[in-house]
């Protein structure tokens, strides 16, 4: 199978996407992708059901996580992709993470109701079953509820880093992110590099330093990079040895690019690095 078009960031309802692992799969069929990622938010629960969804049809559906951790204070998220997802090991690392993503949200909540904002994990149960929770879910119970106008006001007003009840999240560091990816068979990829907000400097540095700590690629091809931020990370992947991605990180209608809209002609480097 020749691969061309692909999307490698994509969100399901497994974590905060809205669509279904299986509407996924019919949408990039539709749209005419050769290629997905299912990279879900510190969980892999949709992956199977899209492998099986893509059975019989021209669309390689390649095994992915997108990792929240930490360097310095800064949040910072890593793609594992082509992740073995269905061993115990992996299921029970997932299980930890899981737990500091519930901690958060309970602390989240608790800011929430002081502001006379009442979400409850009950709702968050209720409204959005065998789901793992974020501030997705949150921000559209909020928006039900009228708390909010929209789910973007929710976020700019209450859960973004400026928002009156943001809680910092307690996550792996960047390195631990990396080792998980390779421990399990993936390759770690620095996912939607611009959103770290550093100058040419600090990015090629920081980059640098996380090819020393085993970073193998780079999302220099991301839906909102500009072609300035993008030619950028291309050549720091070039200088530093590593293969490049790109994809929507497609979460839902109302966030930012609809499913096969933007897509990423992976090169050979990325093919062979992905197996694809």
């Amino acid at each position: 199978m020749c691969i061309r078009d692909s999307d490698l960031h994509i969100h399901t309802n497994c974590s905060d996407g809205s669509l279904s692992p299986e509407q996924i799969v019919e949408r990039a069929c539709g749209a005419g992708l050769d290629a997905i990622a299912v990279t879900d938010h510190d969980n892999a629960n949709g992956v199977e059901r899209a492998v099986l969804a893509a059975r019989g049809k021209p669309l390689k559906v390649v095994a992915g996580i997108e990792l929240s951790a930490y360097d310095r204070d800064m949040e910072t998220h890593v793609l594992g992709l082509g992740i073995d997802y269905a061993g115990e090991r992996f299921k029970e690392s997932m299980s930890r993470i899981q737990a500091l993503r519930h901690e958060r949200n309970r602390l989240l909540l608790q800011r929430l109701a002081e502001l006379n904002i009442f979400v409850s994990f009950d709702e968050l149960e209720k409204e959005f079953p065998f789901e793992v929770h974020g501030r997705s879910h949150i921000a559209r119970i909020m928006v039900e509820k009228g708390y909010a106008a929209d789910f973007k006001s929710a976020f700019s007003e209450y859960l973004a880093p400026e928002g009156k009840a943001y809680v910092k999240s307690r996550r792996l560091s960047v390195e631990q992110a990396i080792e998980l990816s390779h421990r399990y068979g993936g390759k770690a990829v620095l996912a939607h590099p611009a959103k770290l907000r550093m100058n040419a400097t600090q990015a090629e540095g920081f980059v640098a330093y996380l090819k020393r700590v085993g970073l193998d690629g780079i999302e220099a091809d991301y839906f909102a990079h500009t072609n300035v931020e993008r030619d950028f990370f291309r050549y720091l992947a070039d200088k530093y040895g590593l293969f490049v991605t790109g994809g929507s990180d497609f979460h839902n209608a109302d966030y930012g690019v609809n499913l096969g809209d933007k897509f990423f002609l992976p090169d050979e480097k990325t093919l062979a690095a992905l197996g694809l």
